[in-house]
């Protein structure tokens, strides 16, 4: 489950995950490599999904991905706004 300190943690490093794990991560430690990539995949879903290039069925499990990954609307929110225009 992704909380707020995760996806800010996510944002601090603007997804870069090699970055992130050359840092020493004593207080960063809170996001797994797996939450990490589970993020990832679920910006570059939404991402498709904003731009009208994924199927109806696709963008739906997006938008389920992103509530069993993010089940706090703040979370979800944070989420949301790192997808671009």
């Amino acid at each position: 489950m992704l909380t707020r300190s995760k996806v800010e943690t996510y944002m601090r490093f603007k997804g870069n995950i090699d970055g992130w794990a050359r840092v020493s991560r004593k207080s960063e430690n809170d996001i797994t490599e797996t939450e990490w990539t589970q993020l990832d995949q679920l910006i570059q879903s939404l991402i498709i999904c904003k731009r009208g290039l994924g199927s109806k069925e696709y963008c739906q499990q997006a938008n389920d991905d992103l509530s069993v990954l993010a089940p706090d609307e703040i979370v979800r929110d944070a989420i949301i706004k790192m997808i671009p225009e």
